[in-house]
C-alpha cells in the first residue's frame, strides 16, 4: 500500500479505511458524519469482543 499512497502520518484510521468510509457516508441516505464514524467504532467494538468470548 505504501507504494500507492507514499509515507502517511500515524492515524486512528489507515488511508483505504477513510476512503470507505468517506465513500459509505456519500453512499449512505442521510450523509451524516456522526454514523460514518461510529459504524467502524461498533464494529471494532464488537470484533474486539468477539475475540475474547
Amino acid at each position: 500500500m505504501e507504494e500507492e499512497v507514499g509515507a502517511f502520518r500515524e492515524r486512528v484510521y489507515l488511508p483505504l479505511t477513510t476512503l470507505g468510509l468517506f465513500i459509505g457516508q456519500a453512499l449512505s441516505a442521510d450523509g451524516g458524519c456522526q454514523d460514518a464514524v461510529a459504524r467502524p467504532r461498533s464494529e471494532r467494538t464488537a470484533w474486539a469482543t468477539f475475540r475474547t468470548t
